[in-house]
């Protein structure tokens, strides 16, 4: 027994404490790797939101047509600037009997918001459901709300944007296609005139007669002066 328990102490004695020392430096290094869950957690977040910057402005592909006429997926996608529209805009509303009352979007909007809703269709459908819950408060509905929208688009002539027969009374305002949006204008918007560029000859052979013409219109403005200024 004193022989084992001496074998045992000097096995002890003569371990290597290099061992010890790989030990804790490999439960140090497995306790430091890896990422932790708020790691984790903030790269989703930031995949998240870069996936979003990058699609949203891409949702318009999905809908046929000219964006910059129905305007479904318009916002957020970078195309401030690229159309200018105007417009007119009145509703129709139909009783149950059948009777027709026009009514003008300047009850409920200002001047300046009419002219920034009348040529844009999802607003034309917020206004048209504020009517017909204004309609239906006053015990007068179920009504049906039509518009007459008539819409300029980038200085083309103006046309029709609604489907006149459309009941935007019981149309939702969501993702879908807008079925009641009629198609967009197929001429190109008019042109403005050209500048011509003169060449260097062309502009120092008209700098004389422009500046002799000058001459001539300050003169006869001159003698008039005279003329109206004598008794």
């Amino acid at each position: 027994n004193r022989n084992n328990l001496s074998d045992h102490s000097d096995h002890s004695d003569h371990s290597d404490p290099s061992d010890h020392s790989d030990h804790s430096d490999h439960s140090d290094h497995s306790g430091r790797g890896g990422w932790g869950g708020w790691q984790v957690a903030a790269t989703m977040a930031v995949l998240l939101f870069c996936a979003v910057q990058f699609l949203l402005p891409l949702r318009h592909w999905a809908y046929p047509g000219t964006v910059l006429w129905h305007e479904q997926g318009m916002r957020f996608s970078w195309r401030v600037m690229l159309r200018e529209k105007s417009g007119s805009l009145d509703y129709r509303v139909v009783d149950a009997q059948g009777r027709t009352v026009f009514v003008s979007p300047h009850r409920y909007l200002t001047m300046q918001q009419y002219r920034e809703m009348a040529a844009q269709p999802d607003m034309i459908l917020q206004l048209a459901h504020r009517i017909r819950d204004d309609y239906d408060a006053r015990g007068v509905g179920p009504v049906r709300v039509h518009a007459d929208s008539v819409v300029s688009l980038n200085a083309r002539p103006a046309q029709r944007m609604i489907d006149p027969e459309a009941n935007l009374a019981v149309i939702a305002d969501g993702t879908r296609r807008a079925d009641w949006i009629l198609p967009p204008p197929v001429d190109p918007p008019p042109l403005l005139t050209r500048l011509r560029l003169l060449s260097p000859s062309a502009a120092s052979a008209t700098a004389p007669a422009a500046a002799s013409a000058g001459a001539s219109a300050a003169a006869v403005a001159t003698d008039v002066g005279m003329r109206n200024s004598s008794p």
